[in-house]
């Protein structure tokens, strides 16, 4: 016997309790704020509702409502970018170069050899305990740097598209992403890998 499938029924109040946790981690993990990742969430609900007739069922309710709070994360990185001010270029360049040569020495060498992490970190990923350290590290980086690298390692969007959303020259969004991984990777060896509490 073949089950049809139809159009989502379900209230936003069923998609809340149903999906929610998972969707706000989602937005949470990638915004590094509640109140936004909740907003966002909000945000989600209400669009899917607003348009379930698009529904085209060829993936899951969670899949279709995850691909809905992805636009509605990338919306809230444009939003951010059009009401922030002009960034000042030089002042980034200065607290990069600060944290390039506390890991670097003069020749482009790590200064400290990369400790012995001891865990499996498919395991604890899976587990969910770094994520949350990684969101410590993230809520640690300079805005732009936390947007950019939750857009290009999170949400998996392109370069150019970063760029574009962000507001930056390319050049640019590759010196972000580099001082952001430089911080993250400081952050979890202190804070995950090292064994230190958050």
């Amino acid at each position: 016997m073949s089950v049809s499938k139809e159009a989502p029924t379900s209230q936003p109040e069923h998609w809340l309790s149903r999906y929610g946790n998972s969707l706000y981690r989602y937005a949470l993990l990638r915004t590094g704020n509640p109140a936004v990742a909740e907003d966002i969430v909000q945000e989600t609900l209400l669009s899917a509702w607003q348009h379930r007739d698009q529904y085209s069922m060829r993936s899951s309710e969670k899949t279709w409502l995850t691909g809905i709070l992805r636009h509605k994360i990338a919306d809230h990185y444009r939003q951010r970018k059009r009401a922030q001010d002009t960034v000042d270029l030089d002042a980034l360049e200065h607290d990069g170069s600060a944290i390039d040569h506390r890991v670097f020495d003069d020749d482009g060498h790590w200064r400290q050899d990369l400790g012995k992490w001891g865990r499996d970190p498919l395991k604890e990923t899976e587990a969910g305990a770094l994520w949350e350290v990684l969101e410590v590290c993230m809520g640690r980086l300079p805005n732009l740097q936390r947007d950019a690298f939750a857009l290009h390692e999170l949400q998996a969007d392109g370069g150019d598209d970063i760029a574009q959303t962000l507001g930056v020259k390319p050049n640019h969004l590759y010196v972000l992403l580099h001082r952001a991984r430089l911080s993250i990777r400081q952050c979890l060896e202190a804070l995950w890998f090292g064994g230190a509490a958050p």
